[in-house]
């Protein structure tokens, strides 16, 4: 990991961004910004394993840029940019808050929880509003990040709904709709791919929790 270019603690940012999108109008944001969220959290995970204060200021660096500025994920594919590029990023934040020698300040908590909130919440809460109307691997992405940002700021309304759409959900991402009972997955007449990437999902939900 620490050879990756992304977890070098030199990482020239490409954002902030004030809208993100894996597609449409914003499009080009999503290669940029994608890498951004990673840099943060490689960046974490090397201050946690080594110590190196340049990872943690890296890191920061990029949380505080995008929790100042990014407001808004566009696109018809902004379920899963909220989802899969906000689970990085709300991980590299979990760890640079609860990690001592960061320079995690009170004011680092309120900005991100708003960024979590303003721009990635009403993305997830559309989706279920509209759902089900995709394949699982959407559903199971959208609950993922309701479940992180529900340990995230201690929400416990937003826990609940992860928790109950996991077991019980009328979403093709639910675990009772993603996996039938002879144990053939939703995805699995799609690729084995989106297969792999919707049961990774239902695991981190069961990590997270």
């Amino acid at each position: 990991m620490a050879a990756d270019a992304k977890a070098r603690s030199d990482y020239q940012m490409r954002g902030p961004y004030d809208i993100i999108a894996r597609d449409g109008q914003y499009g080009k944001t999503k290669g940029p910004c994608e890498n951004d969220f990673l840099a943060a959290y490689y960046n974490a995970l090397l201050f946690v394993i080594q110590g190196e204060q340049a990872h943690a200021a890296k890191a920061m660096e990029i949380i505080r840029a995008y929790s100042r500025k990014l407001t808004r994920i566009d696109g018809h594919d902004a379920p899963l940019c909220a989802a899969l590029q906000g689970f990085i990023l709300i991980n590299a934040c979990e760890l640079m808050r609860h990690t001592r020698g960061t320079g995690w300040t009170r004011d680092d908590t309120e900005r991100t929880e708003g960024m979590f909130r303003q721009a990635f919440l009403p993305v997830l809460d559309e989706f279920d509003r509209q759902s089900p109307y995709a394949n699982g691997n959407w559903g199971a992405a959208v609950c993922k990040m309701r479940m992180a940002i529900g340990v995230y700021a201690n929400d416990q309304a937003q826990y609940s709904r992860a928790t109950d759409y996991f077991l019980q959900g009328h979403d093709d991402g639910a675990l009772p709709h993603y996996v039938a009972e002879s144990g053939q997955c939703q995805e699995s007449g799609r690729d084995q791919a989106h297969v792999m990437l919707g049961l990774g999902q239902l695991a981190e939900i069961c990590e997270v929790a």
